[in-house]
């Protein structure tokens, strides 16, 4: 599900850009005991705006963080913090390192949390920090799938991945 706002502000932290529901076969979960994990996601960076170089938009993103829907709201919770002025996140599971890059617009995060997955839906949250220097007018987004099977890293392989594509809505950076 696309949860990317129509903009953003240089440095803000955990701008939402994508939900999604990940579950597996009951074939996955015989196989393994009950117990499949989710171990990376791979997107793209989808972008237009005033840069010239498509690196550049790369630079615009300071990380890429995934979360967990710990607390079963079913949204990125973010907290406005009054003395860092930015936002955090609260009651939802950080898990990957947070330090994820995009490089040539591609980013392939490797969970440090690795959920179990069920054959009911694991519900998670794709967000970036935003660089404080990112350049303004440049929109940014991302794209899932990309028509390959490979977006998404199951330990043991999922035998049937959808080979689809989901790009999120793109966010206008703004000073």
């Amino acid at each position: 599900t696309d949860t990317a706002p129509s903009s953003c502000l240089q440095g803000e932290t955990a701008v939402p850009m994508a939900t999604m529901d990940i579950r597996v076969s009951s074939l996955t979960l015989k196989s393994v005991d009950g117990r499949p994990e989710l171990r990376k996601i791979r997107m793209y960076l989808n972008f237009t705006g005033g840069s010239s170089e498509p690196s550049d938009y790369d630079a615009d993103i300071k990380a890429v963080k995934i979360y967990t829907d710990s607390n079963g709201d079913g949204k990125l919770t973010r907290v406005w913090n009054t003395d860092t002025l930015n936002y955090e996140v609260s009651g939802d599971e950080l898990i990957s390192d947070g330090r994820d890059k995009f490089s040539g617009n591609l980013c392939e995060v490797n969970l440090t949390t690795a959920p179990v997955l069920l054959s009911t839906s694991t519900k998670i949250f794709i967000a970036f920090d935003i660089e404080p220097w990112a350049n303004t007018n440049d929109s940014v987004g991302i794209n899932i799938g990309h028509f390959t099977n490979d977006w998404i890293g199951i330990n043991p392989p999922e035998r049937i991945i959808d080979s689809g594509s989901f790009s999120s809505a793109l966010t206008l950076i703004k000073s």
